[in-house]
């Protein structure tokens, strides 16, 4: 297959890889379209340091179902402490046989071949949680302190100490002709959104939980709320807070640093006056909530200055450090993250601000909004669409201000032949 590859210092390469292998408990996806975002950019900037060169990016994408998992084996319990502890060894077993079964009834549950999809990002693997079950929940609980239940839910698989993410840590992406993921990861697309929309379910996910949090924090007075940032994910917390929050008692307004002359302020604001959200330069507060999606180190204390006492500041933002090549630049580093400062955290104490870091978002609630959505409100923020072979110039393209949204378009399949191994 053909995949775009992170190499040292950023570059993109797209080379040939070999498909992903049949694996236990995990479905093969042949992607159709996939995203470039923010934090995409950041990796290759350096975020994570280098844990990803060498590593397939992208985890934004919509595609069809390519292969069916093969049956998983469980593994076979440790029976070492049987003799002193028989019944921790039983329990064990039984949770190990309970995983497995889960397990293999997701399996087949998998939508049939040609399944249009899309997937969270957050996998644990069928083994890992056998193996998790299988270990006890001491175990578990020594390694992050999470159920070992919690692979079989999307915010349990946020936070699981065995997890891998999808195209940011230890797991191959989606900038490919196939991608692997666990089957209980994939979610059919309705066929009312088309592949432009579907591509933006991870983002608009993330989009909805932060809503979510604002519109629980504001009930029942309602009040005013900010968006910092115009950028792509900006849009879409605008667009998700519009959806959830009540008309008429609640202000959304999407600040920016500047509103004259920038190309992206221009298209975002085309893609908000959809849903009658204005853009501002940045001030006008106080207000009741601020979403940080500036994707820059001084975003929260910027938020900070905005927000009433006793408001909220819900963070979305993630970047790479500055590069250390001076002693300002190595302490800029050193600096709390954020931009923020010892006098900013008192002054949060002090009016009583809550801070709340958001990430993921729930795939069904996503597609859920998306297609409530009014017609129009989530269409318009492509920018441009490259073919795959064109990935290291779609990265720079995204990279330019005025970028909403840039697209990679994936090849055929290669060999249609080879879909459908493994299950049908």
């Amino acid at each position: 297959m053909r995949a775009a590859v992170l190499h040292a210092g950023g570059v993109i390469r797209t080379v040939t890889r070999p498909t992903p292998p049949p694996t236990p408990g995990e479905v093969l996806l042949r992607v159709t379209l996939a995203g470039i975002c923010g934090t995409d950019l950041e990796l290759a900037r350096g975020y994570k340091a280098n844990a990803q060169v060498g590593c397939v990016l992208g985890h934004e994408f919509v595609g069809v179902i390519a292969r069916r998992p093969p049956p998983l084996v469980p593994p076979v319990a440790d029976t070492t402490a049987t003799e002193t502890n028989t019944d921790a060894a039983a329990d064990a077993a039984a949770a190990a046989a309970a995983a497995a079964a889960e397990a293999t009834a997701a399996a087949d549950a998998c939508p049939p071949l040609g399944t249009r999809v899309v997937a969270e990002i957050n996998c644990v693997t069928a083994a890992d949680a056998v193996a998790a079950a299988a270990a006890g929940p001491d175990a578990v609980a020594e390694g992050g302190g999470i159920d070992v239940d919690a692979g079989t839910t999307s915010a349990g698989r946020a936070h699981h100490p065995r997890r891998t993410v999808v195209g940011i840590g230890g797991r191959d992406g989606a900038w490919a002709t196939y991608v692997s993921v666990p089957v209980a990861n994939v979610h059919p697309v309705p066929d009312v959104l088309p592949d432009t929309v579907a591509v933006a379910t991870e983002p608009f996910a993330a989009a909805t939980a932060a809503a979510a949090v604002v519109a629980e924090t504001l009930r029942p007075g309602g009040g005013r709320v900010a968006v910092l940032g115009a950028g792509r994910l900006g849009v879409l917390v605008a667009l998700a807070l519009r959806m959830a929050l009540p008309e008429g008692r609640t202000g959304i307004t999407v600040l920016v640093r500047s509103t004259a002359g920038s190309p992206r302020t221009a298209r975002a604001a085309e893609v908000l006056e959809r849903a009658a959200i204005p853009l501002a330069p940045v001030g006008g507060g106080p207000y009741a909530a601020v979403v940080d999606c500036t994707g820059g180190p001084d975003g929260v204390a910027t938020a900070l200055s905005l927000v009433r006492p006793t408001g909220l500041v819900v963070v979305k933002s993630t970047f790479a450090p500055p590069p250390s090549t001076s002693a300002e630049s190595t302490a800029r580093a050193a600096a709390p993250a954020g931009g923020l400062t010892a006098a900013h955290l008192v002054d949060l104490v002090v009016r009583e601000v809550r801070l709340v870091g958001s990430r993921c978002g729930n795939f069904r609630v996503a597609l859920a909004a998306a297609t409530a959505a009014p017609v129009g409100w989530l269409d318009g923020w492509v920018s441009t669409t490259y073919d795959l072979e064109d990935a290291a110039d779609a990265v720079a393209a995204a990279a330019v201000p005025g970028a909403l949204k840039v697209l990679l378009r994936m090849p055929e399949a290669e060999a249609a032949a080879s879909e459908g191994e493994g299950g049908t």
